[in-house]
């Protein structure tokens, strides 16, 4: 028995019928808005480490005074130890 004797038609020509895309593959929490596609093909989401600070800062909402605060504090802890190594390591150049 063939395909079209069943009377379904072909998929291409089937009006009901949707492609099967990459992105319908991936967990809810994965699919949701602020989720970032490239960091699931990385093999990040809520469970690993990084992908839980990804899932995190990404569902932070700018509208929100409380979560800009938690925004600039996350900033500050990220950015101050960075900042403080570049600064010795200037220190000890220019110290020789």
């Amino acid at each position: 028995m063939r395909y079209d004797d069943q009377g379904w038609g072909e998929p291409e020509g089937d009006p009901g019928y949707s492609e099967l895309l990459p992105t319908d593959l991936l967990p809810q929490a994965i699919r949701s808005p602020y989720a970032n596609a490239d960091a699931a093909r990385m093999g990040l989401d809520r469970n690993s480490v990084a992908g839980a600070e990804l899932h995190f800062f990404a569902n932070l909402n700018a509208s929100r005074p409380s979560h800009k605060v938690v925004a600039w504090l996350a900033l500050v802890v990220f950015v101050l130890p960075v900042l403080l190594t570049v600064l010795n390591l200037l220190r000890q150049l220019s110290l020789g």
